[in-house]
């Protein structure tokens, strides 16, 4: 029940560790959130929706504080479920902010904090770094299995080891002259990028056993 005392408090915990987070614009959550409401004379009055220094303590207190913000249509199914059992916490990134590293950090920092309560993430920026995180695994897994094959290959096309120590040289040298001149271009190393060492050394071998034939 995300209308307790204790869970409120934690939502707001959690909402200023993820504005600490460097490369976050804002954060909106229901302990942040305003509430408009016609006052006297029908003016509109703002006032927070959720007053933290006056959290519910009493049965009476926390079913008029569901009710009030139950009864708000643009926050029920957007930042409070329906049946007020999960919060929604929107970060905003600033312009330029590296995707992936802000949402290693909001992780990080929400983590000690949320306790035993169960946080999902979502998002353009988790999504990225997931499947960065997933391809980089794969990278480094399949790569020794991949470089084993080709040196199968190699073995069995030049019967020859010093044929076969001339051609590992030569692409492990293409390797690290193209990696090296990536980094020295400002070149991004990304997912796609991590696979080179295995197509050069693929590409490589194949026209190094093409020619010697």
């Amino acid at each position: 029940d995300v209308f307790t005392g204790d869970a409120l408090r934690r939502i707001d915990a959690v909402t200023a560790a993820i504005k600490g987070v460097r490369g976050v614009d804002s954060v909106d959550s229901l302990t942040t959130m305003e509430d408009v409401v016609m006052g006297e004379g029908g003016m509109p009055d703002s006032r927070q929706l959720v007053e933290l220094d006056h959290l519910p303590t009493t049965e009476s207190e926390h079913k008029a504080l569901r009710d009030k913000v139950l009864s708000r249509e643009q926050i029920v199914g957007n930042f409070v479920s329906r049946d007020g059992t999960a919060a929604l916490l929107l970060a905003y990134l600033a312009d330029g902010a590296p995707d992936r590293l802000v949402s290693r950090a909001i992780h990080d920092a929400v983590q000690p904090v949320v306790g035993d309560y169960r946080v999902v993430y979502g998002g353009a920026p988790f999504a990225g770094s997931a499947i960065y995180e997933e391809t980089q695994a794969d990278v480094r897994r399949l790569t020794p299995i991949a470089v084993l094959i080709l040196l199968g290959v190699i073995l069995i096309a030049f019967r020859d080891p010093l044929g076969v120590v001339m051609t590992i040289l030569t692409v492990a040298w293409s390797a690290v002259v193209v990696m090296g001149l990536m980094a020295a271009l400002g070149e991004p190393f990304t997912a796609a990028s991590a696979t080179l060492p295995v197509i050069l050394f693929a590409s490589g071998t194949c026209e190094r056993c093409s020619s010697c034939r």
